[in-house]
């Protein structure tokens, strides 16, 4: 029996291509449905093609084969053909022999093979379906359909037009979609931008109206001050300085307030203007889309060499030693000129002021300075004016860290040269941009002041390496508690701070270096404001914070900043930097010396001087132990009678003595220990109590050792230690006060603490008849003199005062003041 020819194979595939141009072009419509031709001849075709699978063994032959039978197939699917199977009849696979009949057997293919055979006739039907239909975009490929069909492209031509057609038609949409997003971006970004902008004028204008509140003030106080204290009227004066001081201290929190909104603002503008830069990139919006200002912020997110021009920083003048607010002098001579509480740039010392760059001269920028160190081409120390009312919220600005222009590349750090080391290090400020942006050089616009602000704390002059967990936890919250917890009602503040430079700095892995550069262990802070009520007073905080915790790990993260931790005197930090920071600073401390409550510590690791490992025996020369007593009190008698410990090293360890003597354990000490303090004091010699700057060490002995004679009473029990204090009198200045009378005049406060002041002073020796309160007194804090031979006696009771508290107490030259006469005149 013949084979059915409508299932005969072609003898070869080129048979088989014949017969299908011949197919195409037996249909004489011009129409591309090929309508035409019927079902039976094409169903006919499909078969035959299939079967003449076993004829045809090249692989590429084979697959144009079945992509004749899958555009055959689709056909017959677009007229409504085997619409409930989308497998295309498979070629039958290649044998030796006769042709295989496909009319009682479908071939064997696996699983996989028959879904890619289902997906493709599938797709290439809907291909035909948009063709027939003139491209309706109905029958466009969206989502995951698209993603499929690219599979296809290379086996079907019109596969690949019909996923060519939808792509476009998708980027068309997108585009449309990105357009209306883009715009609702922009309107975002508007709000944000007026909404910051809005803050910074509402700042500006609150500033503007509390400094003309605050010059009317002044006017009339200036105006009535002659009324007032003919009046008696002191305390209202107090009470107008009082509210003055707590409106800007509102104003600041204001300040800081709006700082905290516009940061939030600012994150959201980030997020968001950082999504438009990608969008632009990706061509996804058009560049005309986003207005001038908006473009300006996008682009202001790709960080670019930022640095302020030398010319530009010539005309800054740094730090004001003058910055603190001034004060009467109150010397009826000089009538009511005002004179300056002034507090200098430290002086560089010894081996500090060797290394220091251009001989120790400052690099001044807006409201900072600096003083660099050559050898280690960072900071000796900064220095900076904060006036927190006037401080305005900025914009942060993406700038990158730079050179100083003005300063020799090879004396300053890399920018780059801590990226690599893989120790967390790093660029740490000394100086931050929320301290220093106050004052006409910011402006109004809050952009270009945190342009301004950023580019200067960003220099490299103001950066130190410091580990991540320390330079954003401990650290950062001293920042802050100087900002805003150091003197509250003080509104403006003088910050010093810098590293401590050690020969013992390490890097974590035990390597010395870091980029060519040892990693200080520790940093420091010196804080300077007057106090809210009465501005001569001087108050000052320092503090030393290691960069490294226990086993010598840096510190962690979690560690917190607390005054009472990490406070020291500020004699610790001219012990360890080589920094005078003069007398007034000094002074102002005195009170920290005198009211410590425990003995003096040793220093942190790796700060060890010899002063420092005596100072750490100090409370053996109280030990139960005889031996170790002994032991330690010639190790101290030495000390002191070394001719080599001099300067800071000699003040620091008489100034631990005192803090001992001066301490409330001194009445519970025994008999020998209490000689022991008091015998190591009379060890100094009496020309160095003389020396001008131990002034208020003096005052702070000489009120350690009446306190003592207090504890002793009537000597009875411990004579020698009486025997000791007598010799401590005549060294530390009683003779002074003999034959001089002070009077007393006091205002502003109540009678029991002027007569308390008194009753110090006269345990101290001097002799008082009285306290009297006067109006006249009010705003002064002074000791009158008249001649030079009471003038030493005049600065050493001003130094008594500021031992007991007083610190703002100057001694002042009054031709009114007769010869043996000394007057106090103080007022809160």
């Amino acid at each position: 029996m013949s084979p059915d020819p409508a299932s005969s194979a072609f003898a070869s595939f080129n048979d088989l291509r014949a017969r299908n141009d011949e197919l195409l072009e037996s249909s004489e419509s011009a129409s591309p449905s090929l309508a035409e031709i019927s079902d039976e001849k094409i169903t006919t075709f499909i078969k035959r093609a299939a079967a003449t699978g076993a004829n045809i063994a090249n692989a590429r032959d084979r697959r144009k084969a079945q992509a004749i039978i899958n555009f055959w197939t689709a056909e017959l699917i677009t007229r409504g053909k085997n619409s409930g199977d989308w497998s295309a009849v498979r070629l039958t696979p290649a044998e030796s022999g006769s042709p295989r009949s496909v009319a009682s057997e479908k071939p064997s293919v696996d699983d996989a093979e028959l879904d890619r055979s289902r997906a493709q006739i599938r797709i290439s039907a809907a291909a035909r379906q948009w063709r027939v239909s003139n491209n309706d975009p109905g029958w466009l490929l969206t989502g995951d359909a698209l993603r499929e069909a690219d599979e296809f492209i290379g086996d079907d031509e019109e596969i690949r037009q019909l996923v060519t057609a939808s792509r476009e038609a998708e980027r068309r949409r997108t585009r449309r979609v990105r357009g209306i997003l883009a715009g609702a971006i922009v309107l975002l970004l508007g709000l944000c931008l007026g909404l910051a902008a809005a803050l910074v004028q509402t700042h500006r204008s609150e500033q503007l109206a509390t400094k003309n509140a605050l010059e009317a003030t002044e006017a009339r106080q200036r105006a009535e001050r002659d009324r007032m204290a003919a009046n008696g009227e002191a305390n209202r004066i107090a009470e107008l300085n009082q509210a003055q001081n707590a409106s800007l201290a509102e104003q600041a929190q204001r300040a800081r307030d709006q700082q905290g909104e516009l940061d939030r603002l600012q994150d959201q503008l980030k997020r968001i203007t950082s999504f438009v830069q990608r969008e632009r990139k990706e061509g996804k919006i058009d560049e005309g889309d986003i207005p001038d200002d908006v473009r300006a912020l996008v682009d202001a997110l790709e960080p670019k060499p930022v640095s302020v021009a030398a010319a530009e920083l010539a005309r800054f003048s740094g730090y004001d030693p003058a910055f603190l607010q001034t004060v009467p002098s109150g010397s009826k001579s000089q009538g009511n000129q005002t004179t300056g509480i002034i507090i200098p740039l430290p002086k560089l010392t010894g081996p500090t002021l060797a290394d220091a760059y251009n001989d120790g001269r400052p690099i001044n920028y807006v409201n900072f300075s600096i003083v660099l160190s050559k050898a280690r081409r960072m900071a000796i120390y900064a220095a900076a004016n904060m006036q927190r009312s006037a401080v305005i919220p900025l914009l942060r600005a993406n700038s990158p860290f730079h050179y100083d222009v003005r300063i020799p590349v090879s004396a300053q750090i890399n920018p780059n040269a801590f990226a690599s080391t893989g120790l967390d290090l790093d660029r740490g400020h000394l100086v931050n941009s929320s301290e220093i942006a106050w004052g006409p050089e910011f402006g109004t616009d809050a952009a270009a002041a945190g342009r301004l602000a950023y580019a200067l704390v960003n220099t490299m002059t103001n950066v130190t390496p410091q580990f991540n967990t320390f330079n954003r936890g401990v650290w950062q919250q001293a920042e802050r508690y100087a900002r805003e917890g150091f003197n509250t009602l003080s509104d403006r503040v003088t910050i010093f701070t810098g590293p401590v430079f050690g020969d013992n700095d390490l890097s974590l892995d035990g390597n010395p270096l870091v980029a060519g550069l040892r990693v200080p262990r520790q940093f420091w802070k010196v804080l300077i404001a007057t106090q809210p009520d009465n501005i001569a007073n001087v108050s000052v905080e320092a503090y030393l914070i290691s960069q490294f915790g226990q086993d010598d790990e840096k510190i962690p993260a979690s560690v917190k900043f607390t005054p009472e931790t990490y406070r020291v005197r500020v004699t610790d930090i001219e012990r360890l930097t080589g920094l005078d920071f003069g007398e007034i600073v000094r002074g102002a401390d005195i009170r920290w010396l005198t009211t410590i409550q425990e003995p003096v510590k040793a220093l942190p690791r790796g700060t060890a001087t010899f002063a420092s490992v005596l100072a750490a025996r100090l409370q053996d020369i109280t030990s139960s132990d005889m031996s170790v007593r002994h032991s330690a009190m010639q190790a101290f008698l030495n000390g002191l009678r070394n001719p080599q410990l001099q300067g800071s090293d000699l003040r620091s360890l008489v100034e631990a003595i005192v803090a001992l003597a001066s301490d409330k354990s001194f009445a519970q000490l025994e008999p020998e220990a209490r000689v022991n303090v008091l015998t190591l004091l009379d060890t100094v010699p009496r020309e160095q109590w003389e020396v001008s700057g131990w002034i208020d060490l003096r005052s702070a002995a000489r009120r350690a050792v009446a306190d003592a004679a207090t504890t002793l009473g009537d000597c009875s029990a411990s004579p020698q230690a009486c025997g000791v204090i007598t010799n401590l009198k005549s060294k530390l200045g009683w003779d002074l006060a003999a034959g001089r009378t002070v009077y007393f005049q006091f205002a502003g406060m109540i009678r029991e603490d002027a007569k308390r002041i008194s009753d110090e002073l006269k345990s101290l020796g001097w002799s008082i008849p009285g306290e009297e309160r006067t109006s006249a007194a009010a705003s002064y804090n002074e000791v009158r003199y008249g001649t030079d031979d009471d003038r030493r006696a005049a600065e050493l009771l001003a130094a008594d005062l500021r031992a007991l508290g007083r610190s703002g107490v100057r001694a002042t030259r009054s031709n009114q003041i007769k010869p043996k006469f000394l007057e106090v005149w103080i007022s809160i």
